[in-house]
């Protein structure tokens, strides 16, 4: 049986999400790859927020957040090394 991705999300997760955010020391910077470098990871985050609390309704909208919103881990890359993550944008 093949799951179907979720589309939109409630204010309620992304208050979640927000919420587990909130909670963490995030660096200052995040270098993703050799090419992708956010050098203000805490306004970037700050406005996939905004974003995420605008669109969350809209599925054509969803860049900002992930499937399974909250629930996937990653591994951020930073200046001072990697770090484990709930999630990543």
């Amino acid at each position: 049986m093949i799951k179907e991705r979720k589309r939109t999300y409630t204010q309620e997760e992304v208050n979640e999400l927000k919420k587990w955010f909130d909670s963490q020391e995030l660096p200052p910077t995040m270098q993703i790859d050799k090419a992708a470098f956010t050098p203000n990871l805490k306004d970037t985050v700050d406005m996939l927020f905004e974003q995420a609390y605008v669109c969350y309704e809209n599925p054509k909208m969803q860049g900002g957040l992930p499937p399974d919103v909250g629930r996937q881990g990653r591994r951020l890359r930073t200046r001072g090394g990697i770090r484990e993550s709930k999630v990543l944008f």
